[in-house]
C-alpha cells in the first residue's frame, strides 16, 4: 500500500516540477491592424510598459505604428524626410541630444548595390494611454552610411545607451555575418561603418534548455538590440537568439569576443524581428505576415539581469491605466518565477496529503 501511495506521489509530481523547470515562451499579442504586413522591425517604448513600435518592410510607406499589448493599434506616426526603401530594424535609444528616440535602419539591400543606405533618428512621441488613433509627423534627422569594403544587406540594428551604433549583416550566400560599427554619427553626411567583428554561426553553442533540433535558418541574422542599460546585446536568426555579456563599462562592440548564449525564438514563419522590453528584463520577438503574433521570452538563465530604471514622461501624461488589465502586465521572466512558486507550492501540498495518507496506511499496516 505504502508503495503504491509513494509510486503515485511521483507521478502527480513529475508534471508540476517540469513545469517549474521550463522556461516560459508565451504569446503576447497578436498585431491586429490589416496595414501592418510585414513586421520586420519591433522595439519597446521608452516611456510606457505596455508600448511597442513596429514597421513594414521594403517599399510601404515611411511610417511607424505604437501598439498596445492587446495588438491593437494607438498611434500613426509619419517618418518625415524618410523613404521606406527597405527598412530591416528599429532600435530605441538615447538620440544624438540624449532623449528617447527611435533609431530606423533603412539598409535592406538583398542585390548588395545600394549607394543610399541610411538610418534615421526621431525622438520618440510620447503617447498616454488615454489616447488613440492618432496621426503624427515627426521630421527625422539623417545619417546616411556607408560601409568600408562596399555594400552589405543588413537586417539587424543595435544602439547602446553611450552612443555606439553598430549594423549586422544578414550573411547569406555562405559567407558569416560581419557587424560593422561607428560612433558619432553627422547628419546628412556618409558615416563610415568599419567591421569590427566576425559572427560565426555555423557551429553555435548547445542551446539553452532541452536538446532539440536546430532551427532552419539559423545562420543567417534577421535582427538584434542591446540592452537599455547596455549590459546585453542579442543577435536573432529565424530560429534562435544569441546573448553576449557585454564587458562593464564597454561599448557592446567588445563583447562578440566571447561565447554567447543561444535560446531557440518562439516559431514562426518569417521571425524577423527582436526587442528588449522597456526594463530589458525580457524580450519580444515579431514576424512577417498578417495578424503576425508577437511573442515574449526570458532572458537566458545565468546570464544577468539588466538593471535599468526607465524615463519617466513628464507630470499630467499617463502612461499606465488601472482600470485596463494588461495580458503583458508581468513581463516573462517574473511570471516564470511566479509559475514556479504556485507550482512548487501545490506540489509541498500534495505531498503533505500524500504523506498524511503513507502515516495512516502504515498505522493500519501495523495494526
Amino acid at each position: 500500500m505504502v508503495s503504491r501511495l509513494r509510486a503515485a506521489s511521483l507521478a502527480l509530481l513529475a508534471p508540476l516540477l517540469l513545469a517549474a523547470q521550463v522556461d516560459v515562451t508565451r504569446p503576447l499579442f497578436t498585431l491586429t491592424d490589416d496595414r501592418i504586413v510585414e513586421a520586420s522591425g519591433i522595439a519597446a517604448s521608452s516611456w510606457r510598459d505596455d508600448l511597442y513600435w513596429v514597421h513594414n518592410d521594403k517599399g510601404g510607406l515611411p511610417v511607424l505604428y505604437a501598439v498596445d499589448d492587446f495588438g491593437d493599434t494607438v498611434a500613426t506616426v509619419r517618418v518625415g524626410g524618410a523613404d521606406n526603401v527597405d527598412w530591416e530594424d528599429i532600435a530605441r535609444a538615447p538620440g544624438p541630444t540624449g532623449v528617447p528616440s527611435l533609431w530606423i535602419a533603412d539598409t535592406g539591400d538583398a542585390d548588395a548595390d545600394r549607394d543610399d543606405a541610411m538610418i534615421y533618428v526621431i525622438p520618440e512621441p510620447l503617447i498616454g494611454v488615454t489616447e488613440s488613433d492618432l496621426v503624427l509627423t515627426v521630421t527625422a534627422t539623417r545619417y546616411p552610411i556607408v560601409y568600408d569594403d562596399g555594400p552589405r544587406n543588413v537586417e539587424a540594428l543595435l544602439v547602446g545607451p553611450d552612443g555606439t551604433v553598430g549594423l549586422v549583416s544578414k550573411g547569406e550566400r555562405g559567407t558569416d555575418p560581419v557587424v560593422v560599427s561607428a560612433q558619432g554619427l553627422v547628419p546628412d553626411v556618409d558615416n563610415l561603418f568599419q567591421a569590427v567583428a566576425l559572427l560565426s554561426l555555423e557551429d553555435p553553442p548547445p542551446p539553452s534548455g532541452p536538446e532539440q533540433e536546430p532551427p532552419p535558418g539559423r545562420f543567417v541574422v534577421t535582427g538584434g538590440d542591446v540592452s537599455p542599460d547596455g549590459s546585453l546585446v542579442v543577435v536573432r536568426t529565424y530560429g534562435d537568439a544569441l546573448f553576449w555579456s557585454v564587458p562593464a563599462g564597454r561599448p557592446f562592440t567588445e563583447a562578440f569576443g566571447r561565447t554567447p548564449a543561444r535560446v531557440l525564438t518562439p516559431p514562426a514563419r518569417m521571425g524577423e524581428g527582436i526587442a528588449f522590453t522597456r526594463t530589458g528584463r525580457a524580450l519580444v520577438t515579431s514576424s512577417e505576415g498578417e495578424r503576425a503574433p508577437v511573442h515574449a521570452f526570458s532572458v537566458p538563465e545565468g546570464m544577468a539581469l539588466p538593471e535599468f530604471f526607465p524615463p519617466q514622461p513628464p507630470s499630467g501624461i499617463a502612461i499606465a491605466n488601472p482600470a485596463r488589465p494588461r495580458p503583458g502586465a508581468v513581463e516573462p521572466d517574473s511570471e516564470q518565477r511566479l509559475r514556479q512558486i504556485l507550482m512548487l507550492a501545490l506540489g509541498a501540498s500534495m505531498l503533505i496529503g500524500i504523506g498524511a495518507r503513507i502515516s495512516l496506511a502504515r498505522r493500519r499496516d501495523d495494526a
